[in-house]
């Protein structure tokens, strides 16, 4: 059984020694000729036709081969930015509707007026009939959380919490903005991008935090611990009627938020670990070309 190192050894037998010469000569000039278009394929510059006069058909088949699969793994790459970013963004937008949620605490009272309370970080709802012409008409009214009421310190520490939360996400917005807008320059700046999804991935993560701590800790107190609450004096019940405190889904929600935060970090940690291996290749060309010049 015949390989293609003893043919190509059976071939040299057959040529005159001019011809095994140029032989010789053909294949080292289309190793290094491989070797340049090689390095010019990894540092990101385009192969055209144009561009490889002494390449012949089977060899530009095999560079044209190499860009389809290294335009594959940029369309992969632009995947994992942008999925990251859209993680990003959900996460933002699950976190603002969490903080404007009315129902971070729902309380039944004993009164035939208002049975109902529901408490959000900055208003007090609840519905209440009023004689409207002559007819009783049931109508949603909002009472502001402020300094009338007598907040304990877990309550206004929810407050602070959430508002963190938000301008942390924000921050990795305008991150997450800038590595893109960086990656589609030419001759992009792979350290500055590396920074960028580094400081996404750490105010994720703390942001994520934040958010479970919020939410755990405002269902443990309100469930299983004191009111923490003291009404405005001019609000229509009473603390002391209370009968039952209601589970809301204001838990399942913002553990729903830190999961999608958390699930983005991933993805730049993964995007981070790209742009490493990117920049040590980078850095490895210039050494190569370098070489050949010598």
């Amino acid at each position: 059984m015949s390989t293609p190192g003893g043919k190509t050894k059976a071939l040299v037998k057959l040529l005159d020694p001019p011809e095994i010469a140029r032989f010789r000569t053909r294949s080292r000039r289309r190793a290094e000729m491989m070797q340049k278009y090689m390095t010019q394929f990894m540092m990101d510059q385009v192969l055209t036709v144009e561009k490889l006069p002494e390449c012949d058909k089977r060899d530009f088949r095999l560079l044209n081969n190499l860009v389809t699969v290294k335009e594959f793994a940029k369309m992969k790459e632009y995947i994992f930015k942008f999925s990251g970013l859209i993680c990003s963004t959900a996460a933002l937008v699950l976190e603002i509707i969490l903080a404007n949620s009315q129902c971070w605490r729902l309380w039944e009272f004993n009164n035939k007026v208002v049975q109902f309370v529901s408490f959000g970080l900055w208003e007090a709802y609840y519905t209440q009939e009023f004689n409207i012409s002559g007819s009783m008409t049931r109508m949603l009214v909002h009472t502001p959380i402020n300094s009338t009421w007598n907040k304990s310190s877990e309550f206004q520490y929810l407050q602070v919490l959430i508002a963190w939360v938000i301008l942390m996400k924000i921050l990795v917005m305008i991150f997450t903005s800038v590595a893109i807008k960086i990656s589609c320059m030419e001759d992009p700046f792979i350290e500055i991008q590396l920074f960028c999804y580094k400081m996404s991935a750490i105010i994720l993560a703390v942001s994520s935090l934040f958010t479970f701590v919020t939410v755990t800790l405002n269902h443990l107190v309100d469930i299983y611990g004191q009111n923490t609450l003291d009404f405005s004096p001019d609000f229509p019940v009473k603390k002391e009627d209370i009968i039952k405190k209601h589970c809301t889904t204001v838990f399942p929600m913002g553990v729903l938020t830190a999961t999608m935060s958390l699930f983005g970090e991933i993805l730049f940690l993964c995007e981070m670990i790209s742009l490493t291996g990117q920049s040590q290749v980078k850095a490895q060309c210039p050494s190569n070309l370098a070489e050949q010049k010598v």
